[in-house]
């Protein structure tokens, strides 16, 4: 599979953050990218979190694994 960026907001009440690390743990080309905000989406709320996803959906370009945003 092409790479997959998984995101995951550590204060999502809709779609909890455990979802996106299962997810992650399941996808062989996933990379996780945690964003420490509340809410359910990350873009365009948080500078790192856009800067990454943008990086992604231009490029391709997945973070290094581990990445942290917001906080």
């Amino acid at each position: 599979a092409p790479p997959i960026l998984v995101v995951g907001n550590t204060g999502d009440a809709a779609t909890p953050y455990q979802n996106a690390v299962d997810v992650d743990g399941v996808l062989s080309s996933g990379v996780l990218l945690t964003v420490r905000l509340d809410g359910h989406t990350a873009y365009r709320r948080d500078p790192c979190a856009t800067s990454t996803i943008d990086g992604y959906l231009v490029d391709l370009t997945l973070p290094a694994a581990g990445t942290v945003c917001g906080g």
